[in-house]
């Protein structure tokens, strides 16, 4: 039972995609998160996404993700 109540808020959190400003992502968590696929994790680094490293182990900061949405990211909707 505890297994399976792990499980279902891992797919909740999963499903929300939601990168909170205050905590760290594995690379690969980061990536579920939002979506990106490899290619687009490379075209994010190399327009100035920080990915950070510990070991062998790579972390992006929910903060950094949220200052380069603003600097990168397209506004879009009715107030364009």
């Amino acid at each position: 039972m505890r297994k399976e109540r792990w499980k279902e808020m891992a797919r909740e959190a999963f499903a929300d995609g939601i990168i909170e400003h205050n905590k760290a992502y594995s690379l690969r968590v980061f990536q579920q998160l939002t979506g990106m696929k490899a290619a687009a994790m490379r075209r994010a680094r190399l327009n100035g996404l920080p990915v950070r490293r510990v070991g062998v182990h790579s972390f992006v900061l929910g903060s950094d993700w949220i200052k380069y949405l603003q600097e990168h990211g397209k506004i879009v909707g009715k107030d364009v």
